[in-house]
């Protein structure tokens, strides 16, 4: 009986999505995300680079019309704050695209103890494409980690935030290094 119930655990722990944490190596920064179940790192875990990309599984970078990046934001003169870079974002944003709207502006703190501010958008019009967007900004004294979910439609835009949720919780950083502000 205890055979039994043995490989029936064992079925059932490979039969749950896996999770998958990923060390990444950015220009500013290095820092691990959890991938939420059902997710997958587009970039290999030790890939140094500026994004981060996870997709659901069965899909590709060219097919997905979701994705939840991580985008390493260094600071620089005059663009040194978390609220800096979020401002540049607004300003920016609404330069590139057309009626673009916070739903929602929140701060959050992370299992971490780290504290995020997450900006939940309306969709708005950029490149001839509806985009639904939400960021979370999280500071860590050399730079700004933006995490971000992006969709094309309501629908996908609901059903993922709490997966965007999981990922902006699952923040731990590791070292920064560059142009710190005194």
């Amino acid at each position: 009986m205890k055979t039994i119930i043995f490989i029936l655990c064992i079925c059932l722990i490979q039969s749950l999505p896996a999770q998958t944490v990923a060390t990444i190596n950015a220009p500013n920064m290095r820092y691990q995300l959890t991938s939420p179940a059902g997710w997958y790192f587009f970039q290999s875990p030790y890939e140094t680079g500026r994004i981060s990309l996870l997709i659901p599984n069965g899909e590709t970078k060219e097919t997905s019309k979701r994705f939840i990046y991580a985008l390493d934001v260094p600071y620089e003169p005059d663009y040194e704050t978390v609220e800096q870079v979020l401002q540049g974002d607004l300003h920016g944003s609404n330069t590139a695209a057309s009626d673009v709207h916070v739903l929602r502006d929140s701060t959050i703190t992370l299992s971490s103890g780290e504290i995020a501010r997450i900006i939940y958008f309306s969709a708005f019009e950029m490149k001839d494409d509806t985009n639904w967007q939400a960021n979370a900004y999280i500071g860590n004294g050399t730079g700004c980690l933006k995490i971000s979910l992006a969709t094309d439609n309501a629908i996908a835009f609901t059903k993922n935030i709490p997966d965007f949720e999981f990922v902006v919780n699952s923040y731990v950083f590791l070292e920064s290094w560059g142009w710190k502000k005194e």
